[in-house]
């Protein structure tokens, strides 16, 4: 997203507040996925997290 709106011509600054921008839309996403787990609501990043029904020891 920086490359594409162009900001390379902001220099230095214009990348600092690219890599802070992107770092709020993590902790954003992240606070998201603690609430959501903390209320029990199921969500992608959930699923991923979830033991397999069959274990292939088991087999």
């Amino acid at each position: 997203m920086y490359v594409g709106r162009l900001g390379l011509l902001d220099g230095r600054p214009g990348f600092d507040y690219a890599v802070l921008l992107a770092f709020y839309e993590y902790l954003i996403g992240l606070k998201r996925r603690e609430h959501a787990r903390r209320s029990g609501e199921p969500s992608v990043e959930a699923s991923a997290d979830a033991p397999l029904e069959a274990d292939p020891q088991e087999a």
